[in-house]
């Protein structure tokens, strides 16, 4: 089976990210996983990461203009919504060695996913996590798009054009279901 794709950027089935997840250590477990669960562009989770005041400690972060990397974003600040799977993922995200560069960030994700047994490794990149969640967003919480652009800081024109359509299986929604529970 091949990825999905999104603008030439994978987007992960949850089978496909369960897969590389369990092959990482406890410290890319934490960094994999934190990216997956908070969505947001990788220059942000890399400043979150940095700054573990942002969170609430339970189901918020606060991201404010400065933890933006976006010069023109739709919004100035925003707030994350975070599922029951991601609150038990940030403490360890928080602790876990500081995120590489996007660059690094691309090159292990390739490595990891040749070594859980994928072969096309094509579009894999720092981008796949917050496409890989947007779209399970969607695809899990049908008319709750208001939450999930401004969680995401995306544009409805962005997420039509991205991220409603995904070509995700019943079965892949079903799998969902554990990753993206209490995030409404």
């Amino acid at each position: 089976m091949k990825f999905l794709k999104t603008s030439r950027v994978v987007v992960l089935r949850p089978e496909e990210f369960s897969n590389i997840y369990k092959i990482l250590d406890t410290n890319r477990k934490a960094q994999f996983g934190g990216l997956l669960c908070i969505g947001t562009r990788y220059i942000e989770a890399k400043w979150i990461q940095k700054h573990p005041e942002c969170y609430d400690g339970d189901r918020f972060i606060h991201l404010p203009k400065e933890g933006s990397s976006k010069k023109k974003s739709l919004y100035e600040e925003r707030t994350i919504r975070i599922s029951d799977w991601g609150r038990k993922i940030l403490p360890k995200f928080f602790d876990a060695t500081p995120l590489p560069t996007t660059q690094a960030w691309g090159e292990d994700l390739k490595r990891w996913a040749l070594k859980a047994g994928y072969v096309e490794l094509g579009g894999l990149c720092a981008k796949t996590t917050r496409k890989t969640w947007e779209g399970w967003l969607f695809s899990s919480f049908k008319g709750s798009d208001i939450n999930i652009l401004s969680s995401q800081g995306h544009t409805q024109t962005t997420s039509l054009k991205h991220y409603i359509n995904i070509g995700f299986y019943p079965k892949d929604t079903t799998a969902m279901k554990k990753y993206v529970v209490g995030w409404i």
